[in-house]
């Protein structure tokens, strides 16, 4: 599996658990002599040498993992068991990084104190093996003792962090005016809310030469589509709403919460090719809450798969794996608003081979902003490439930067005054007047006999080209045809018509 994930370019990190072990707590402690303890493994091996114990009690489990049973990480054998299986992933199966589950324990030192420590030996010996293989080794960086466990920008080099505090200062932009936006005390250090240090990646905490890993959502809580959709927080509200999405004791107390492992976090491919992804069948029992409605397109495709797509596919330019965004690289742009929520920056990629500079400007207010589009650089122009108003909903909120033909096609070839809506994000990508690059022609068969129907298949010999095809007879676009995506079958009369389509090139 993974061979055929490096095949596609694709990297595979493993979410690894090694703060606690699936023998779980002493549930009801010493009141039934521990009687409710599961003995699987290291519990009947070596209890002492294992698991961190309270050491005033030695029939008590000293843990923050919620799980009942810290595993003691500071102890020789249990590191040892950890490096080795952590070099079995990379030298026997190959992967290229992993995600360590409550990664605080692994810091955790001191017989019965079990004090975090960022130069504890397990977590400086994982670092040295994944400096050693090019691996990343990236922390959650918190566990459940609170607000003592919550240990972002900790983490000794070598370590990269879930950037805790970009999500919620993301998730508080994201809110808009009239969220409150002020400094939060998590661990008994402030750390600054303000969007634009966040986008920097939040230097306070992390210095300028830690990397982080900014996240919005994780697998205890909301999906993305599920956060964006429900109002309010925390469990409270939730347990009032129908299954699937009912109460879960996973994330923090600031987000929406499901329970993991039922219809609302499974992957259903049947949303994708509909206008309507929340009316179709769970695949189990029970319906989705209906909060995306129908999009407004004539492609009967979900309008949030097309948008995330070209989203993905616009950060393959090289514009956005530069190796530093220190200023002029990254220019940020105070929006005027008082509150803090609208803002603007510009990414300067031209000087990188294959790079384009961006532009972005994002509003979350409740009234339009009339911004001012810098001027292009000469035998340069901007190009439209998203606008997430509900004006264009029916292109998708976005556009190929080429295809001059499409519907809601927008060049900007000097300064410009631009109106972003309410709620709305803007980009614009800088291209050159110069003649654009081609893929090659798709090429289109079918099987016989054809007097009643063909099964058709599409293929273009240019590596890494999306094939966009119609079968009514009109020429074809990423905004008004259907992503070719396997064989089909069609009547002897149809007629079939295809384009290819380049990271922004037909």
């Amino acid at each position: 599996m993974v061979e055929a994930f490096h095949n596609e370019g694709i990297e595979v990190y493993l979410d690894v658990v090694y703060n606690h072990s699936g023998e779980g707590g002493a549930w009801n402690g010493s009141t039934d002599e521990n009687a409710q303890c599961t003995v699987l493994s290291m519990r009947g091996i070596d209890n002492q040498t294992y698991y961190s114990l309270v050491s005033t009690d030695k029939s008590s489990y000293w843990e923050t993992t919620g799980c009942g049973n810290n595993l003691q990480c500071d102890n020789s054998v249990v590191r040892q068991f950890i490096l080795d299986s952590l070099s079995y992933w990379i030298t026997d199966m190959g992967v290229d990084g992993f995600r360590f589950d409550l990664a605080p324990v692994l810091g955790r030192e001191g017989n019965g104190t079990w004090t975090f420590s960022s130069s504890a030996t397990t977590l400086t010996q994982i670092a040295s093996l994944g400096s050693a293989y090019s691996v990343e080794m990236i922390a959650e960086a918190w566990d459940c003792q609170w607000p003592g466990g919550y240990k972002i920008g900790k983490f000794p080099s070598g370590w990269g962090d879930w950037n805790g505090v970009y999500r919620d200062v993301v998730r508080k932009y994201v809110g808009g005016a009239g969220t409150t936006e002020t400094k939060s005390d998590s661990g008994n250090v402030l750390y600054n809310l303000n969007i634009g240090n966040a986008l920097y990646g939040s230097s306070d905490v992390f210095g300028s030469y830690r990397p982080s890993v900014n996240m919005i959502v994780a697998h205890d809580g909301f999906t993305l589509a599920d956060l964006s959709s429900y109002a309010g927080t925390g469990n409270a509200l939730n347990s009032t709403l129908s299954w699937p999405f009912g109460t879960s004791d996973g994330g923090n107390s600031d987000t929406k919460y499901i329970p993991v492992d039922s219809v609302a976090t499974w992957n259903n491919y049947n949303m994708i090719n509909t206008k309507s992804p929340q009316a179709v069948a769970t695949g189990g029992s029970g319906s989705y809450t209906d909060k995306f409605g129908t999009f407004n397109n004539t492609n009967g495709v979900n309008g949030n798969f097309v948008f995330m797509k070209r989203m993905l596919e616009m950060h393959s330019d090289p514009a956005f794996t530069q190796a530093s965004y220190t200023t002029p690289v990254l220019t940020y742009q105070d929006g005027g608003d008082s509150s803090d929520f609208t803002f603007g920056y510009k990414i300067a990629g031209s000087a990188v081979s294959g790079g384009h500079d961006f532009y972005f400007f994002s509003n979350m207010t409740s009234g339009e902003v009339s911004v001012t589009i810098p001027a292009p650089a000469s035998g340069t122009h901007w190009v439209r490439i998203c606008d997430t108003g509900s004006w264009a909903e029916p292109y998708m909120n976005s556009w190929d930067p080429y295809d001059t033909e499409a519907s809601g096609y927008y060049a900007i070839t000097d300064s410009k005054t631009y109106g972003v809506g309410a709620w709305t994000v803007l980009i614009l990508e800088q291209i050159s007047d110069d003649t654009t690059p081609t893929c090659a022609t798709p090429s289109i068969s079918g099987t016989t006999p054809f007097e009643t129907s063909t099964s058709v298949t599409i293929s273009c010999s240019t590596d890494g080209a999306n094939i966009y095809y119609t079968t009514d007879g009109s020429t074809p676009g990423s905004t008004n045809g259907t992503l070719y995506s396997g064989s089909f079958s069609v009547s002897a009369t149809t007629t079939v018509k295809a384009i290819a389509v380049l990271s922004g090139y037909n």
